[in-house]
């Protein structure tokens, strides 16, 4: 999304905070949109979501929460205008609510779906504390973050989520050697022949 210059619908001017997530999953919708190519990519991956919500469901359980996880459907669904398809934050020491908010926003404005990891089990603690008072605020008709598409995470639930789905490649489609200096290609290599 480098080179994309973001302005003001009212005045033109450029905006200067532009947003950056930790992990972004593609395709990236600069100029286009990817709503048909994301709702593809959460039906082929419905298993690894569902994984995710369940975790996050356990999470909220484990917390007393009186708020559930989204449905997978409005997880899925709720941000179309999004710029990626699962946009990642991870939080490894942020202590201070106002920024967990701020990756919160992240995550969940900029992907169809948005994860918040958190690296240590006091943050996970932090984030659903902050999600508590969003829905709460959105019960009594406050003005507040949407968190629909938005799970909340831990380094190991989500290493374990991925490690269980991942899929082991006997040997790559390419000659690879593993001793062999990384290379840059010159451009007769480049040339088509």
């Amino acid at each position: 999304m480098l080179g994309e210059t973001l302005r003001s619908p009212r005045t033109g001017r450029q905006i200067l905070y532009s947003p950056e997530v930790d992990i972004a999953v593609g395709p990236f919708a600069v100029l286009c949109s990817y709503e048909e190519e994301y709702d593809r990519l959460a039906e082929v991956h419905t298993e690894l979501l569902a994984a995710m919500r369940r975790a996050f469901q356990m999470n909220l359980r484990d917390f007393g929460s009186s708020f559930t996880a989204p449905r997978l459907s409005s997880l899925c669904s709720y941000n179309l205008n999004a710029r990626c398809f699962m946009a990642l934050e991870i939080e490894k020491g942020n202590t201070d609510v106002k920024y967990l908010m701020g990756s919160m926003m992240n995550a969940a404005t900029l992907g169809r779906m948005g994860v918040v990891v958190a690296w240590e089990w006091p943050r996970i603690n932090d984030l659903l504390r902050a999600r508590e008072s969003l829905a709460m605020w959105g019960v009594a008709g406050k003005n507040t973050l949407n968190t629909q598409n938005l799970l909340f995470l831990t380094r190991d639930q989500l290493l374990r989520i991925l490690s269980r789905r991942a899929v082991l490649i006997e040997s790559p489609p390419w000659p690879f050697n593993p001793h062999a200096k990384a290379s840059t290609p010159n451009r007769r290599s480049l040339k088509r022949r």
